[in-house]
């Protein structure tokens, strides 16, 4: 993209450089050191999520733990490990270049527009943690969703969709004991 506005090799170089005003959050992708510096681990984490949709060469849709960055969610520090994405009709999940594809679909109404990212709604986003990562952190997700306005009704309509799914027993336990007054 760089070249694309007209910077050589030479001036990509000298602005990538160690103390030079770009880093390179993806290849390909630059952000200003300034603005990177100045971010914390979950801005980072962002930074690294946005770089990655603007690399695939599949589109995807944000989901899971990156679902959750985007949202504003609190998130665990182990949760910024991979960016993930779900991609409907793909068959089998890989994990590639600190991505994670997932094969999954995702009904129209589990689908928000984030900016200029899509993701998945945040119940969505709470049950896929939860399957992904287990109990404690299922209940952790979907106490903030709930804390958010968020339904747990939708989440038990999201859980009957995925009736079949792996881990869904395990993500129907974290939305029975979310509770929006806990303290995380």
């Amino acid at each position: 993209m760089a070249r694309e506005v007209g910077y050589t090799e030479r001036q990509l170089k000298t602005a990538l450089r160690p103390g030079g005003p770009w880093v390179a959050v993806r290849r390909g992708v630059y952000a200003e050191r300034a603005q990177w510096d100045a971010a914390d681990e979950a801005g980072r984490h962002l930074l690294r999520v946005v770089a990655a949709t603007l690399t695939m060469q599949t589109p995807g849709l944000l989901s899971h733990t990156s679902a959750a960055v985007v949202h504003g969610l609190d998130c665990r520090p182990f949760w910024r490990d991979l960016v993930h994405v779900s991609h409907p009709g793909v068959l089998g999940g890989r994990t590639e270049g600190g991505v994670k594809h997932h094969p999954a679909e995702v009904p129209d109404r589990q689908i928000v527009r984030l900016g200029d990212l899509s993701a998945t709604s945040l119940e969505r986003t709470a049950v896929d943690i939860a399957r992904e990562h287990g109990l404690e952190d299922g209940v952790i997700a979907c106490d903030q969703v709930l804390r958010r306005g968020g339904s747990r009704v939708v989440m038990l309509g999201v859980l009957k969709q995925m009736w079949s799914w792996p881990y869904v027993t395990t993500a129907r336990a974290a939305v029975a004991l979310a509770d929006p007054g806990a303290e995380n």
